[in-house]
C-alpha cells in the first residue's frame, strides 16, 4: 500500500520533462485515456482521462505481477485489486495557453502547480513551471491508450479486436467459465486447455436416506503448464458435475474427495479443490458442483470412455445397531 500511495503522490507532485511540439487543447486531452508508466519496476502504472475540468487518476492492476505462493495469498492479492480497480483520484484543472494549473485541495491555492503541456508525437509531455528540487523528481509520459480501455466496467462496447484477443485468452484455464477454479484456486495461472472432450451422462442414485446424486456432465482436458503450489505438475484433469438433492435429513456426503478410475487402468483421488459444493448438507439442501481429478498421464483425451467412481456418505446417530448411518456410492459411467 505505500508503495501505492508513494507513486500517486509522485504523480501528483512533479512532471520532469520539457515540453515541446504543437498546442494542446482541452480537447486533446479529452480524447484519449493516458497510460502513465512508472520507470520503477516496483511501482504500478497510472490510468489518467480529463473532462472538461476534471483529471481522474486510477491505479493500473492488470500489469502488477503477483508474488502469491499459497491459495490464501492468491485469494488476498485477487481482492486487493479489486480495490485498487475501484480507486481513484480526481482534481479540478484549468488549461490555458498550454498551460495546465494543477487545484490542490488546499484552499488558500498555495499548493496549486503549473505546468507547460507540449506533446512528442502522440505523447503529451507536462513540465512543472518551477522545477522542484525533489529527489522524487522522474520523467513522466502521458501515452494514449483506447478510451475506456482500462475501465473493467466496459462491456458493452466491445471492437472486433479484442473480441479476438479474448478468444484466444479462453484457451487458458483460469478464463474458462466451468473450471476457471481449478487453476485460481491451485496457483496455476498460466495453465492453458490443449484439448477438451465432454459428455452428456445419466447417471443418478436414490437409494440411500433421502439423498438423490446424479452425475450429469463429465469433460477430460488436456492441459499444458500446470503446476500448482506444492510444485505438482499434471497434463490432464476429469471434471464430474454432481447434482445432490437432500431431501431427508443432515447429512455428509464428499463426491469432491471421491476415488477415480479409468478404463486406461488409472487411479485418482479427487483432492483438488474447484470451488467447494458439498460436505455437510441440512436437509431440503440443494447443491450442484465439479469434482477435479488429476492424471499423470493421458495422450489423447479420446482414450478414456469410462470411469468408476467411489465416495462416501454419512449422518449422525446414536443407534448403534443402525448399519445405514454409513454409505459408500460406487458408479461406472460409459462416456460415448
Amino acid at each position: 500500500m505505500k508503495k501505492i500511495i508513494g507513486s500517486i503522490l509522485t504523480l501528483i507532485a512533479v512532471f520532469s520533462l520539457a515540453a515541446c511540439g504543437r498546442n494542446i487543447s482541452t480537447a486533446d486531452l479529452k480524447a484519449n485515456d493516458w497510460i502513465v508508466e512508472s520507470e520503477k519496476s516496483d511501482y504500478p502504472s497510472m490510468i489518467l482521462s480529463f473532462s472538461d475540468h476534471v483529471i481522474t487518476f486510477s491505479i493500473d492492476s492488470n500489469n502488477m505481477e503477483s508474488s502469491a505462493k499459497s491459495e490464501m495469498e492468491s485469494i488476498g492479492e485477487e481482492f486487493a485489486k479489486s480495490i485498487i480497480d475501484e480507486m481513484n483520484f480526481k482534481y479540478e484543472y484549468t488549461l490555458d495557453k498550454n498551460k495546465l494549473t494543477w487545484k490542490s485541495d488546499d484552499k488558500d491555492n498555495s499548493e496549486d502547480e503549473t505546468y507547460l503541456v507540449g506533446s512528442e508525437g502522440k505523447n503529451i509531455i507536462l513540465t512543472p513551471e518551477k522545477i522542484s528540487d525533489s529527489s522524487e523528481s522522474e520523467k513522466m509520459v502521458l501515452k494514449p491508450i483506447e478510451k475506456n480501455k482500462q475501465n473493467k466496467k466496459e462491456s458493452n462496447d466491445e471492437s472486433d479486436s479484442s473480441s479476438k484477443s479474448e478468444k484466444k485468452d479462453n484457451s487458458l484455464l483460469k478464463n474458462n467459465k466451468k473450471f476457471s477454479y481449478l487453476a485460481t484456486n491451485n496457483g496455476a495461472e498460466k495453465t492453458k486447455i490443449i484439448d477438451q472432450k465432454d459428455y452428456a451422462t445419466n447417471w443418478s442414485d436414490s437409494s440411500w436416506s433421502g439423498v438423490n446424486v446424479s452425475i450429469d456432465e463429465v469433460s477430460i482436458l488436456k492441459v499444458e503448464d500446470f503446476k500448482d503450489y506444492s510444485d505438482e505438475e499434471y497434463p490432464a484433469f476429469i471434471m464430474v458435475h454432481f447434482n445432490i438433492d437432500n431431501t431427508s435429513r443432515d447429512v455428509g456426503i464428499f463426491p469432491e474427495y471421491a476415488t477415480l478410475n479409468t478404463n486406461t487402468g488409472e487411479q485418482t483421488e479427487g483432492s483438488y479443490h474447484m470451488k467447494s459444493f458439498a460436505g455437510d448438507l441440512f436437509s431440503g439442501s440443494k447443491v450442484n458442483g465439479y469434482a477435479s481429478f488429476p492424471l499423470t498421464n493421458l495422450e489423447n483425451v479420446t482414450d478414456i470412455n469410462q470411469i468408476r467412481l467411489k465416495f462416501n456418505s454419512s449422518y449422525d446417530t446414536d443407534d448403534f445397531n443402525d448399519d445405514n448411518a454409513y454409505h459408500e456410492y460406487d458408479a461406472t459411467i460409459d462416456l460415448q
